[in-house]
């Protein structure tokens, strides 16, 4: 009979599937009669040879807890080798993406909380998990590019009892409010003005006095509101930027 941690796992994975239970299967790391007996009801409800026996590599275990199937990858009775996705599998968590504008990242830093308005109607509290790029097609050049990622704003519904209970009655759609905030006394530019840097962050052109080519200075871009984006660094009020035409 065979011992060890995958034997474990596989008696833990036959009982929460209901081939065995806790009087006629002990959960541990020995296969013993009751193993056997519990791969065969489950070899029975696959239709396959009832053999007692589970092969090395017949099956994979997921390093995961509870997991969600997106979508099956493999084609069933095909074949398949060591390191070739079998399952496409999600965590069972509740999120929402939204695709906003560029400009409006500044307002959507991971950590920060936004309000979700359902469409199945009410309300959920939400944060913001994380910021990705969709790129679309694979390529640099052309459509697909780097220049043409669009970014996806993963926000984790706080409320998952609830989230599950949207879910389970259809699609969950959602429209995205940012908490309104407000600064006082601060130096703002267009957002047109605002020009994405190598390495990151932002800046913006400055027409210096006497200079016949404009400067460009980083900035930090605060609060975003119609249009106007606050901004901190070496500008001063009253300084001429370049809005790109």
């Amino acid at each position: 009979m065979s011992r060890g941690p995958d034997v474990k796992d596989l008696e833990r994975n036959l009982t929460d599937l209901g081939y065995a239970n806790p009087t006629n299967l002990t959960v541990d790391e020995e296969f013993t009669q009751g193993t056997a007996e519990a791969v065969e009801r489950w070899q029975k409800a696959l239709g396959v040879r009832r053999t007692g026996q589970v092969e090395l590599g017949q099956v994979a275990v997921l390093p995961h807890g509870d997991v969600r199937v997106d979508s099956i990858v493999a084609r069933p009775g095909a074949s398949v080798s060591s390191g070739v996705a079998v399952l496409k599998v999600t965590t069972t968590d509740v999120y929402v993406t939204v695709e906003p504008k560029e400009e409006q990242l500044p307002q959507l830093p991971p950590g920060s909380k936004v309000t979700i308005q359902l469409d199945a109607g009410g309300r959920a509290q939400g944060k913001i998990t994380s910021i990705s790029r969709d790129t679309g097609q694979s390529g640099e050049d052309g459509p697909g590019g780097p220049e043409d990622a669009k970014p996806i704003v993963s926000i984790r519904l706080i409320d998952q009892k609830k989230a599950a209970e949207a879910l389970d009655s259809g699609r969950i759609g959602a429209a995205v409010t940012v908490p309104e905030e407000r600064a006082d006394d601060v130096l703002v530019v267009p957002v047109t003005a605002l020009l994405a840097m190598t390495g990151g962050g932002y800046g913006v052109e400055v027409v210096r006095p006497g200079s016949a080519q404009p400067e460009l200075t980083p900035v930090e871009v605060g609060l975003i509101v119609a249009d106007q984006a606050e901004v901190e660094g070496s500008l001063k009020a009253g300084d001429k930027v370049v809005i790109p035409g």
